[in-house]
């Protein structure tokens, strides 16, 4: 009998981490395309990663599986526990229309399934490429997720002995219960709470959602692939579908180039009734990410239409227009609006042909939404359709974007990291003074020639560069500022409030990737290469 108080402990504590998913994967799970519904590629906190821990020089790569299809980067779920015990798993899918699972710990295939066949032959183009178009997704709240601390807690936290640290004696269940807490900042007071619904929330099965190349939306159970669920019917057979991502009881997609004859535009499906609904874009859709969600609930395009562009807010329960916002005639949209929390409202970034950022008020859009904007570059070869946001320890809100020209916004910028001939990550940040927004050189990377979209975990900016770069400092990131010609594919980590390079991936990945190849939780970081691979970085662990 005097154990049972520590039983029923054990109970609690098993429910807590592990039945109840808001601790175990609200913060850290990589759940759709952009990590949350403002679709930032902001991980707010993990476990393991961070400005100090990379500068120890153990983060590595720790594994490599292949798949021998072309995959999108894993939505993941990293603390789920099921009949067949505790697994931390990753969810791809790929052209051919197959979904992989695997085991992210183990590098071990859990389940696979084949949405690819019956589906009516199609004549491919670049425009409308053949099979599955867009990843799968899980869940997704529409609210921000939480800060956490970067002492995390779970399956991949540093490893506590069963005996405690020398004088400190045994480890106790008070060691294993104690979470991680919010994350203090300077704009506290700023943040908006809500009170979020979460799919499970009505005690729902965990599911994985798949649009097939046939237009059906599939959900099944995230533990075997197995479904109660049947099929639901979404778009029209090899539709260019992009960024699925299920909110509540709905389930969105952008479609563009007419593929399938289906309309450009954002559609919805009820996945209680079966109901679509759509909303026809008056233009070119403009960015990567697909449909992007304010945390209140307002839906956010950006289209474009000859010279001039458009941002547009809708209802996302009815995709009914609630206000629209219309550039110069000479200003295009080139990315998807990056939603950014202010106070009790929304901001709005997005890049333009002009070759800046430009920043907006949210909400209902209207002529009088435009609050300023700030140069990215001034002779730009390549146009940013991907911006990155994140908030710093001191509550400072940062948005980075690409640049592949010379004469980047990096000239006036407080902190720079070496010259830049071809390109470079540039970060920007939004400052109130006196009431009023600004938007201000932060500072610029090194060299960074041909890069992809990055992301962002706990404080530290990952980026890829696909081809050859120039790099202007050692490994390390420090004391060697002789030019080192690197080839191939190289992850470079760098620090969020300097843009110094913290850590870079020795191995050379051989083959080249594209588009945004990249997500991240639990204290790792995915890359999904042309050949097929996905590559995991992380800290080792043992098994």
């Amino acid at each position: 009998m005097k154990q049972f108080p520590t039983w029923a402990a054990l109970l609690v504590f098993i429910y807590v981490l592990g039945v109840h998913p808001m601790y175990s994967q609200f913060g850290t799970d990589w759940t759709t395309n952009g990590f949350d519904a403002q679709r930032s590629s902001w991980v707010r906190g993990d476990p393991k990663i961070s400005a100090v821990s990379l500068q120890t020089q153990s983060f590595q790569r720790v594994w490599k599986y292949q798949f021998g299809s072309k995959l999108k980067p894993p939505v993941l779920f990293d603390f789920y526990i099921g009949y067949r015990g505790f697994r931390s798993l990753g969810f791809m899918g790929s052209g051919s229309g197959r979904v992989f699972v695997i085991d992210t710990d183990l590098a071990r295939m859990e389940w696979t399934k084949n949405f690819g066949l019956g589906s009516p032959p199609l004549e491919t183009s670049f425009g409308c490429p053949d099979g599955m178009t867009t990843n799968v997704t899980r869940g997704t709240p529409i609210g921000l997720p939480p800060v956490f601390t970067s002492r995390g807690f779970g399956r991949r936290s540093p490893a506590m002995s069963g005996v405690g640290e020398p004088k400190e004696g045994a480890v106790t269940l008070k060691h294993w219960i104690k979470r991680p807490t919010a994350q203090p900042a300077a704009n506290t007071k700023n943040t908006r709470e809500r009170i979020v619904k979460m799919p499970w929330d009505r005690g729902n099965p965990q599911y994985v959602y798949t649009l097939a190349p046939d237009g059906f939306l599939h959900a099944n159970y995230v533990s075997n692939g197995e479904t109660d669920q049947k099929p639901v019917r979404f778009l029209a057979p090899n539709a260019n579908a992009h960024g699925l991502i299920v909110i509540e009881d709905f389930a969105y997609v952008t479609t563009t180039n007419g593929c399938g004859g289906v309309q450009d535009g954002i559609w919805a499906v009820n996945l209680n009734s079966g109901k679509i609904i759509h909303w026809k874009a008056d233009g070119e859709l403009v960015g990567l990410v697909g449909p992007v969600f304010g945390p209140e609930g307002m839906l956010y395009v950006a289209t474009r239409r000859g010279k001039s562009s458009s941002l547009t807010s809708l209802n996302h329960k009815t995709l009914k227009q609630t206000g629209h916002y219309t550039t110069s005639r000479d200003i295009g949209f080139t990315s998807s609006p990056l939603v950014i929390d202010h106070k009790q409202s929304d901001l709005l970034a997005i890049a333009g042909t002009d070759g800046r950022i430009h920043l907006l008020r949210g909400g209902a859009l209207d002529e009088n939404s435009f609050i300023g904007s700030s140069l990215i570059y001034s002779d730009g070869r390549r146009e940013p359709n991907t911006l990155s946001t994140w908030r710093d320890r001191e509550g400072v809100v940062w948005v980075a974007a690409l640049s592949s020209g010379s004469k980047t916004s990096g000239t006036s910028s407080p902190v720079t990291n070496g010259s830049v001939t071809s390109g470079a990550l540039t970060a920007w940040k939004i400052l109130e003074k006196s009431g009023r927004l600004h938007i201000e050189p932060g500072w610029v990377s090194q060299e960074l020639s041909s890069a992809l979209p990055p992301i962002i975990v706990n404080g530290v900016v990952f980026v890829v560069t696909s081809r050859e770069s120039h790099d202007t400092s050692a490994s390390t990131g420090a004391g060697n500022n002789q030019p080192q010609q690197i080839s191939g594919t190289v992850m470079h980590a760098l620090d969020g409030t300097t843009g110094k390079t913290l850590w870079r991936s020795k191995d050379k990945i051989a083959s080249s990737a594209s588009g945004m190849a990249m997500s991240a939780g639990g204290g790792n970081v995915y890359l999904v290469t042309h050949d097929g691979t996905l590559h995991s970085f992380g800290f080792p662990m043992e098994h």
